[in-house]
This record gives structure tokens, sequence and C-alpha cells, in this order.
């Protein structure tokens, strides 16, 4: 994994938020490493995210479930 640090003004320019979080981050993934979804199997799926401040607790409490497949979308 790499850390990469933007200035201020180029992380406004590509958040799609009015008002980005000053402690916002971004990732690069390789969706086609990812799992394919499979029926019968619980899914947590995140799509168009505006506001990550829940992310965490979403993914804290899917841990503690059968949760086999995690998939995000653009």
């Amino acid at each position: 994994m790499k850390n990469i640090v933007l200035a201020d003004a180029l992380w406004a320019e590509i958040s799609g938020l009015e008002s980005p979080a000053p402690q916002g981050m971004g990732f690069v993934l390789d969706l086609a490493a990812a799992p394919a979804l499979q029926p019968g199997l619980a899914t947590v799926v995140l799509d168009r995210l505006q506001d990550a401040g829940n992310v965490g607790s979403i993914l804290r409490s899917a841990s503690a479930l059968p949760i086999g497949c995690w998939r995000w979308s653009s």
C-alpha cells in the first residue's frame, strides 16, 4: 500500500462533495480482483457514498455477522 498526501485544493477538485471532509481518504481498487456476488450469500453493498462517516460502523457490524462478500460500486 502506498500513502499519498494531497493538497487541500487538489482534494477539493477530485471530491464530489461540496465541502469535502478534512479527514478524507481515497482509494483505487482493482475491482477485477473483487469477488463476484454470490446468490444466497449475505452481502454488504455500499453504493455512491456521499458521507463515509458511518462506513466504519457498517463494516464492524458486518464483520460480526457471517458476511462473505464485500462489494463497492463507483
